[in-house]
């Protein structure tokens, strides 16, 4: 069993089970193996095994269990066939959407659709991938509609003209004394974060979550800002430490000042030279449309990302920053298609990433309906979860 091929996914052709053992050169490549790898290679893709392993996965994203075993057969099958159940429509001003075309619709919990990733990244890889990768830009500007978004997005068309170097331009200000005390703020803060890397005493971190009544994540948090000093980890916690005030007047100096900001430009008069209106796509260099991009694919909730441990036998509890990989992708025609709402109570399906264990870390897509849908109907899921990174890009 393999990954599917020519898909564009960059998570590689060929899969080898974890379990299983290291590619050998030459001679080696050809052994035969024996029964009892056989076998032990069997049980490893077997559904049970399978099920065992997805279900923490499943059961966080609310799969309704009886497409588990539909999950692992199409897997089994490669079988990515949502285009016999769906279609992808361009509807004028409002670009692609994904509508039932099977002949009287479809019914909800009795069905579950593969979805692979068009391309999967990292961030310190995106752009680079972009501007190296040969076809990837202009697939990906394809996919996510991007022309469209110039001509009718006030956001891409601001961020473009930016780009261009034909935005309005600010008035220049010389630094404020409230600017360099809300920078002299944020240096001190970056660096009292540096140094708060200190190792977790687990009884400590006990004794600070029993005390001031918090949870792990703030006791950590607390721990590290005091430097491993448990008496002032607990006053830190309650908010009457030193440090805790003073951050707290950091922030809040930063927060007027940002306002301040926000005023000041609200007053400017606008700059009636500056072109308004779409920005035609041609006069776009590339590296202008690879910033556009990247930055479109967050700020419109077409990326997605989930996390793989590069650690072994280490359990949740034990794992540091440097043991966990975030990868970033961004499905293919179909899944990018399928509208989006924050309004709950218009979805009718849901799309999730279900990262592979048995076929060695392959992400896929999964997607399911949540109400019964009629023949032509459009698909909507609830708003992809924002990928906050720092770096991206914004307007």
């Amino acid at each position: 069993m393999s990954a599917p091929s020519g898909s564009g996914s960059g998570n590689g052709d060929k899969i080898i089970p974890t379990s299983g053992p290291e590619p050998q050169e030459n001679a080696a490549a050809n052994a035969v193996i024996s029964p009892t790898e056989l076998k032990e290679a069997e049980e490893y893709l077997s559904k049970d095994n399978f099920l065992r392993l997805h279900k923490p996965q499943f059961t966080e994203m609310e799969l309704p269990a009886n497409l588990w075993p539909i999950v692992y057969g199409k897997l089994v099958a490669e079988a990515f066939d949502a285009l016999e159940s769906f279609q992808i429509e361009y509807v004028e001003d409002e670009g692609y959407q994904v509508t039932v075309k099977k002949e009287g619709g479809l019914k909800a919990g009795q069905d579950v659709w593969l979805l692979d990733h068009a391309w999967t990244t990292t961030l310190d890889q995106g752009p680079k991938q972009l501007r190296e990768i040969d076809g990837l830009l202009d697939r990906l500007w394809e996919i996510c509609d991007i022309d469209r978004r110039l001509q009718q997005g006030e956001a891409e068309a601001k961020h473009a003209r930016k780009l261009m170097g034909t935005a309005a331009p600010r008035q220049q200000q010389a630094p404020s004394t409230d600017n360099a005390a809300v920078s002299t703020a944020a240096s001190e803060a970056d660096a009292a974060s540096a140094a708060s890397d200190v190792s977790i005493d687990e009884d400590h971190l006990r004794a600070i979550m029993s005390e001031a009544h918090v949870p792990r994540e703030r006791a950590i948090e607390a721990y590290k800002a005091t430097k491993g000093d448990l008496v002032q980890a607990i006053l830190w916690c309650a908010g009457e430490s030193e440090e805790e005030k003073e951050l707290n007047a950091r922030m809040e100096a930063m927060l007027e000042q940002q306002q301040r900001q926000q005023q000041q430009e609200a007053a400017q008069p606008s700059d009636e030279s500056a072109p308004a209106g779409p920005v035609d796509p041609a006069s776009l260099t590339f590296d202008q449309k690879v910033e556009l991009l990247w930055a479109a694919l967050f700020r419109h909730h077409l990326i997605g990302s989930y996390f793989t441990t590069v650690a072994k036998d280490v359990s949740a509890k034990q794992l540091k920053a440097e043991d966990v990989q975030t990868s970033l992708y961004v499905n293919e025609e179909v899944g990018t298609a399928i509208g989006q709402t924050r309004e709950l109570a218009n979805t009718n399906a849901r799309l999730s990433s279900l990262v592979v264990v048995t076929l060695g870390g392959v992400a896929f897509s999964l997607l399911w309906l949540t109400q019964d849908v009629g023949e032509e109907e459009e698909v909507v899921i609830p708003m992809r979860p924002t990928v906050r990174i720092p770096g991206v890009p914004k307007v």
